[in-house]
């Protein structure tokens, strides 16, 4: 008797392909900080030369982005730029 593979949701699909395209990208971080040519990447994970190359920047981005936060966030809370605050509450720029 066939017995029907369940499909899990697409919000289930999304979750676990963006956790598997971290990992790959850490992992390509990593090779590339021990000084791995992007070639030498793309076959070790099994992608192209110029997916390892967009994964590698991406983590870098990422990376970047991770560490400007704090003070991205403290620029508009001076400058006002914060949910719900206008000029008339308060804050001026």
């Amino acid at each position: 008797m066939l017995t029907r593979i369940p499909i899990p949701p697409p919000a289930e699909r999304r979750i676990r392909r963006e956790a598997r395209s971290a990992i790959l990208r850490e992992r390509a971080l990593a090779l590339r900080q021990a000084g791995w040519t992007y070639a030498a990447i793309g076959r070790a994970l099994g992608v192209s030369t110029t997916r390892a190359l967009q994964m590698v920047r991406k983590a870098e981005r990422l990376i970047s982005k991770r560490e400007a936060a704090p003070d991205r966030a403290a620029a508009r809370i001076f400058t006002g730029q914060v949910a719900g605050a206008t000029k008339g509450a308060g804050f001026e720029p």
